[in-house]
């Protein structure tokens, strides 16, 4: 890290821990906390702490923009694409809900549920894509 890019801790970050990265290890992190505009100590604590709480069974901090934590930036086209891949993914989950209903009154056989169950991966799938995640079994 440069000198210019190095910040002094906020007053309530008083202690300091050390790790040690191989340079592959290193770039991941850098490249990881660049995607969500944080610095790699942001991110690195991030991490660390999210993953000591969920070890203990403590439920996640909560982080708002004035914690210094900002989403990535996406394009309009991004946008609109999330947001309509958000409406169906939200129509397929309550029409998965409403089927689950429907079997648990014997209306209607667990088995007929299979359909829906992978029309709900498939776009779980695009929308973990389109937010950075793995891109498996999403068209290009």
């Amino acid at each position: 890290m440069s000198d210019a890019t190095a910040q002094a801790a906020p007053a309530n970050k008083s202690r300091k821990r050390s790790a040690r990265f191989s340079e592959a290890e290193d770039a991941l992190v850098e490249r990881a906390a660049a995607r969500y505009g944080l610095t790699p100590s942001a991110f690195i604590r991030g991490a660390s702490v999210g993953a000591a709480r969920e070890r203990l069974g403590l439920p996640p901090e909560r982080r708002d923009r004035a914690a210094g934590a900002t989403p990535p930036q996406l394009s309009p086209e991004d946008r609109a694409a999330r947001d309509a891949l958000r409406v169906d993914t939200k129509r397929v989950g309550v029409n998965l809900n409403q089927l689950v209903r429907l079997a648990y009154r014997g209306v209607i056989d667990l088995g007929e549920l299979g359909p829906v169950v992978e029309e709900w991966a498939a776009q779980t799938e695009q929308l973990v894509a389109l937010l950075g995640g793995s891109s498996k079994g999403v068209a290009s």
